[in-house]
Order: C-alpha cells, then sequence, then structure tokens
C-alpha cells in the first residue's frame, strides 16, 4: 500500500523510404538511406505516497534490414527526496558485450538554488572522460547567474567554462552568457 509500480511496455515500427536525386547519379549527397526497424522498450515507475520515486526505461533496436540489434539503451532516473535528483544513462553494445558510453548526473537543488555534477564516459569509437559540475544562484525574483566548467579527464585540462546571467520574466527570458 506504501509503493505502486507502473509498467509500460511498447513497440514501435519505424520505415523510411530510400530517396534520391534519380536524373544524377554520381550525386550520392543527396541521398537517403532507407530504413526498416523494430524497437521494442519498457519504461517503467516507482511511486511512493509523496510521488514519483524513479524512472527506468530499457530499450533498443532491430535493424529488419541488416538484421542485426543496436545498442541497449538504460535510462534511470531517480529522486528519493525532492532536493536530490540521480540520473544515469548507458549504452550497451550487444555483439561485444561491452560499455558504448556512460552518463552520470547528480543534482542538489534547495529552493531556487542549485548545485550539480555529471560525470561522462564513451568507449567507442573513441574514448571520451570528463567531469563537469556548475550551480545556479538566485540573485532576485526574476535575475539569477550560474557557473559552469567541464574538465577533460583524458587529457587533464580543462576545456570549457561558462559563465551566466538570466533573466526570466515568465513570458519572457534572457542570457548574457561569457564562454572560455
Amino acid at each position: 500500500g506504501k509503493y505502486s509500480l507502473s509498467l509500460n511496455p511498447g513497440l514501435l515500427f519505424f520505415y523510411r523510404e530510400s530517396k534520391g536525386k534519380n536524373g544524377a547519379p554520381y550525386d550520392l549527397l543527396d541521398r537517403v538511406k532507407g530504413e526498416r526497424s523494430l524497437t521494442p522498450s519498457l519504461v517503467y515507475y516507482l511511486y511512493s505516497q509523496r510521488g514519483r520515486l524513479l524512472r527506468g526505461e530499457l530499450s533498443t533496436k532491430f535493424d529488419t534490414y541488416s538484421k542485426s540489434w543496436s545498442e541497449v539503451k538504460s535510462d534511470i532516473d531517480l529522486s528519493p527526496v525532492q532536493w536530490l535528483t540521480l540520473r544515469e544513462t548507458n549504452f550497451f553494445l550487444p555483439n561485444d558485450g561491452k560499455l558504448k558510453s556512460s552518463n552520470t548526473f547528480v543534482s542538489l537543488n534547495f529552493n531556487r538554488a542549485s548545485v550539480w555534477s555529471n560525470y561522462y564516459y564513451q568507449n567507442f569509437p573513441e574514448e571520451i572522460r570528463y567531469l563537469q559540475w556548475g550551480a545556479t544562484v538566485p540573485l532576485g525574483r526574476f535575475l539569477s547567474f550560474s557557473f559552469r566548467q567541464r574538465f577533460d579527464l583524458k587529457l587533464s585540462e580543462d576545456r570549457e567554462k561558462d559563465y551566466a546571467l538570466k533573466v526570466d520574466r515568465g513570458c519572457w527570458q534572457g542570457v548574457l552568457s561569457y564562454k572560455w
């Protein structure tokens, strides 16, 4: 009686014709490859008396032309308390049995202020690893300041910094930012 679970299976069929310029066979840049695929998925939710605690998704895609499965996506969004959010998204390569990429996100929210961190890892087609963090602080009713920094763990160097002032009046927004 304290928790409820919702399971939502899905099956998507996608079809696209192959298109191109029939009058110019040398022009391959304008050609769109045909696709026919099936995407099975399962989205699940866990609720408590306070509201949603967990959202998860499992999905993959089967290409009927090449008779092959693409990567498997696993997505979990967990909010055990109102001020904490945890997200994890993974892509697995079923043919190789390896992890293609992983994205981990943690956010702490207090009133309108927030602090967050993000770790991203990619193994295929090349290895990429970075850690990103940031914060948003309200400066008034409509004005806020945010900071974001991305650090490349593979190269051990700063890759990007972003400072921004944001005005949000509800019906319109404005952002003044500086990126380094």
